[in-house]
C-alpha cells in the first residue's frame, strides 16, 4: 500500500483509503487479487461517477470489491463490498 494509506475493518468489510486516483486504485485491486489467485468475473459495474463494483472468484468462492473516491486525490478500495 502507498505511504499515507489507512485501513479500517467493519465486520466483514475492509476499507483501504489510499492517496491514489480511481484508475490507480482499480489497477492495484485487480493486480493484487490476480497475483493471489483470484479471477475477475466480467467487467466492473460503474455504479456512479468514479465508483466501480468488481466481482472476483477463487476456488468457487465469490469475493466483491468496490473502488471509489469521495475526496479528490484519495481513493477507497472496499473489500468484501455488498452489491
Amino acid at each position: 500500500m502507498p505511504d499515507g494509506s489507512t485501513i479500517t475493518i467493519y465486520g466483514a468489510t475492509a476499507n483501504i483509503v489510499a492517496p491514489l486516483s480511481v484508475p490507480e486504485g482499480q489497477a492495484l485491486l485487480v493486480e493484487t487479487l490476480t497475483v493471489n489467485g483470484f479471477t475477475q468475473k466480467g467487467e466492473p459495474e460503474e455504479r456512479a461517477a468514479n465508483e466501480f463494483f468488481y466481482t472476483f472468484e477463487k476456488n468457487g468462492v465469490t469475493f466483491t470489491a468496490n473502488v471509489f473516491s469521495v475526496v479528490e486525490g484519495m481513493t477507497t478500495i472496499q473489500l468484501g463490498a455488498v452489491k
